[in-house]
């Protein structure tokens, strides 16, 4: 069972990177306009709460770090918190910004489910009216990967917020973003229902490991 999940969830992740490619082919694309990240919403970058003051830290308001983003498409939780005072040293996000590592590792992507602030290896864009979240979300779900492929070869790739909101991306009317977005993020809750299944048939395998062997 835990294989045959395994091969389901391989066989859905690659289904969704063929469609990824569909609707971003220049086919598809070649009525859809260019728009800088600049002109679909406004760029946030992160700042870090002082840390050598710990009433800045320890509380219940989300802080987002890299380490936080690109296991799951939504952010409803950071190994980090901190305090409302510490909160008010960031840059507040609102829900539904799409959130980018921007140091390092750049173009892991994340959606805020909630207010929160990020530490400065973010950048994050708050989309305007006109563009659907979702739909940036899988647009740049789409162009980072060869943009990584291009800065790889730098010791630390660094995308500064002025380079970010000047990067293009592809945009076609609001109804398709919606019917495009809809059919992805639909892929994607099946992706995570089927992990979620898989992670279950893994704890269930631990749990029969420990009574044979007690």
């Amino acid at each position: 069972r835990i294989v045959a999940q395994e091969k389901l969830l391989a066989s859905l992740k690659k289904y969704k990177r063929g469609l990824l490619m569909y609707y971003f082919s220049d086919d598809n694309t070649r009525q859809w306009m260019y728009y800088s990240v600049s002109q679909i919403g406004k760029v946030i970058t992160g700042s870090t709460p002082p840390t050598n003051d710990r009433s800045n830290y320890d509380g219940n308001l989300l802080f987002c770090s890299p380490g936080d983003v690109g296991g799951k498409k939504y952010i409803s939780s950071t190994e980090k918190r901190v305090s409302p005072k510490g909160f008010a040293f960031g840059r507040p996000l609102p829900p539904n910004a799409v959130i980018v590592t921007c140091i390092g590792l750049i173009g892991k992507l994340g959606i805020a489910t909630t207010d929160m602030i990020t530490n400065q290896q973010i950048n994050a864009l708050v989309v305007s009216e006109g563009f659907d979240y979702e739909f940036i979300y899988y647009a740049f779900e789409n162009f980072f990967p060869e943009y990584r492929s291009k800065v790889s070869m730098q010791t630390l790739p660094i995308l500064s917020k002025s380079e970010f909101e000047k990067l293009m991306i592809k945009v076609p009317i609001l109804d398709v973003q919606l019917k495009i977005s809809s059919h992805l993020a639909a892929m994607d809750r099946r992706i995570e229902h089927t992990q979620q299944e898989l992670n279950a048939l893994l704890e269930q395998r631990r749990g029969f490991m420990q009574q044979l062997f007690i």
